[in-house]
C-alpha cells in the first residue's frame, strides 16, 4: 500500500507514517498543498490521508482535488474540529464520489489509527490486481478500458461471477441469505471491483438491463445449488436506476423466477433511496408490482440520502438497512449511536425487518443486537467470497444435522 499524508502538524505527520511503515506500508508526507499536489502527481498514492486544516487552506479544497483527478482510492480524514465538522466532510466527500474511509478527531488515539488502516486495508487487497496491472500513473491500455461495451463483452465471454456475503442473524450469527456481489476476472487486469465497473454499466440502459439479469439468473443458479446442499437460503440483489426505468421489469423478472421453479421471495431487490426516488410515479409503480408478485424489497444504505424517510413512507419495502457509514461510526460518535437506534426503533415499528450493514467487529455486533437489529452483515462474519469458498465457511458455521 502507497499512503500519502497531508497535515501541517509534523508530530501528526511523524505518528501516522510510523504506524503506516509497521504494517509494510510505502509512505509519502506533505505538510502543506504544493507538495502534496507534488508528490500525488509523482508517486500516485493508493490511500490518502488529509488533516482538515492546513494554515490558510483546507481539507475540502483537496477533497474536489482528489474528484478532480478521479481518485479511486481509500480517503481518511483527520481534524481536531468537532465530530460535527467531520461526518459533514466525509459526506461531501463521498456525494463527490469518493471512497472515504474514515474520519479520525485528534488527538489521534494510536490504536484507532492501527484499526483504521488494517480495515482499509481487507478490501484493497481484492483490488490489487487491478493496481498492478496499471502502468506508472494508473493509465491503462485501450483493451483494459471499462466500456458498456466492454462489460457487454465480458458477460458474453463468461469473464464475471458472483461473490456472496453473509447476512446472520443478530442473536444466533446464523446465516438468514447472501447478498449476491459481481466481480469481473478480466484477463489482464484481475479481479475487478464492482465500484468501478457497475456506474459506467449505468451509463447505457441495455448494459446495466443485460447486466442485472445476468446476475439474476446466476443467483437463482446459486440458489439451487445451496438449497441441493440442504440451506434454503435467499439472495439478494442490487438493484440499479436504469431498471426501474422499464415497466416490464417485475414482469421479466416474475417470468425468470417461474421458469426456474424457485418462490419470488428466494430473491431480495436491494434498491438505494437514490435509486427509489429518482422517478418517484414510476418507481411506485415498479416496486408495487415486483412486491405484488412476491419479491421482498429492502431499502438499501438507508439515512445516506435527503429523502430517506419520505421514499420509506411512500415506497413498499420490506426490509431496513443501516447504512454502514453510521454502523461503523457508532462506537466513537454519539451522534451515530443516536441514529443507529432511532433507525431500528423506526423498522420495528413499521414492522420492517432491519439490518445493520458494515459489523467489523464483536463489539460492534454485540451492541447492534441489543438494540434490536435483526440481521446483521459485515467483515466480522465473513467478506464476500466466491461460491465455493461460501458453502465452506456455512458447512462450517450451520452445518447440516
Amino acid at each position: 500500500m502507497r499512503l500519502l499524508v497531508l497535515d501541517d502538524e509534523r508530530g501528526i505527520v511523524t505518528l501516522v507514517a510510523g504506524v503506516a511503515k509497521d504494517r509494510g506500508w510505502t509512505v509519502d508526507t506533505a505538510t502543506d498543498e504544493a507538495a502534496f499536489l507534488s508528490r500525488f502527481d509523482e508517486n500516485r498514492p493508493d490511500v490518502v490521508m488529509l488533516d482538515l486544516q492546513l494554515g490558510d487552506r483546507d481539507g475540502v479544497e483537496q477533497l474536489r482535488f482528489l474528484a478532480g483527478v478521479q481518485f479511486a482510492g481509500p480517503v481518511i480524514l483527520m481534524s481536531g474540529f468537532d465530530e460535527r465538522v467531520l461526518t459533514s466532510v466525509w459526506h461531501y466527500g463521498d456525494s463527490l464520489g469518493l471512497r472515504v474511509a474514515a474520519a479520525l478527531p485528534k488527538p489521534i488515539r494510536l490504536a484507532h489509527l492501527r484499526d483504521t488502516l488494517a480495515a482499509v486495508e481487507r478490501p484493497a487487497e481484492a483490488a490489487a490486481p487491478v493496481r498492478e496491472a496499471k502502468g506508472k500513473k494508473g493509465t491503462e491500455s485501450t483493451s483494459d478500458l471499462i466500456t458498456p461495451a466492454a462489460i457487454m463483452e465480458g458477460l458474453n465471454r463468461g469473464e464475471l461471477e458472483l461473490f456472496l456475503q453473509p447476512v446472520v442473524d443478530s442473536v444466533s450469527f446464523r446465516p438468514i441469505r447472501f447478498e449476491a456481489l459481481t466481480r469481473w476476472r478480466r484477463p489482464v487486469q484481475g479481479l475487478v471491483q464492482p465500484d468501478l465497473f457497475i456506474p459506467v454499466a449505468e451509463q447505457d440502459d441495455a448494459t446495466i438491463d443485460a447486466l442485472t439479469f445476468w446476475v439474476i439468473d446466476a443467483s437463482i443458479a446459486l440458489h439451487l445449488r445451496l438449497l441441493a446442499a440442504g440451506y434454503r437460503m435467499p439472495i439478494s440483489i442490487n438493484v440499479s436506476a436504469g431498471n426501474l426505468r422499464s415497466l416490464d421489469f417485475p414482469d421479466r423478472c416474475a417470468s425468470v423466477v417461474e421458469r426456474a421453479g424457485v418462490a419470488p421471495s428466494m430473491i431480495v431487490f436491494e434498491i438505494t433511496e437514490s435509486v427509489a426516488t429518482a422517478d418517484v410515479r414510476l418507481t411506485t409503480d415498479i416496486l408495487n408490482r415486483l412486491r405484488l408478485k412476491g419479491f421482498p424489497l429492502a431499502m438499501d444504505d438507508f439515512g445516506t440520502g435527503y429523502s430517506s424517510l419520505k421514499a420509506l413512507q411512500q415506497l413498499p419495502f420490506s426490509e431496513l438497512k443501516i447504512d454502514k457509514s453510521f454502523v461503523a461510526s457508532a462506537q466513537h460518535s454519539a451522534d451515530s449511536v443516536t441514529i443507529v437506534t432511532s433507525v431500528v426503533s423506526l423498522a420495528r415499528s413499521l414492522h420492517l425487518e432491519c439490518v445493520a450493514e458494515g459489523v467489523e467487529t464483536e463489539e460492534s455486533a454485540a451492541f447492534l443486537a441489543r438494540l434490536g437489529a435483526d440481521y446483521l452483515q459485515g467483515y466480522h462474519f465473513n467478506r464476500p467470497l466466491p461460491f465455493d469458498g461460501a458453502m465452506e465457511w456455512l458447512r462450517r458455521v450451520a452445518p447440516q444435522p
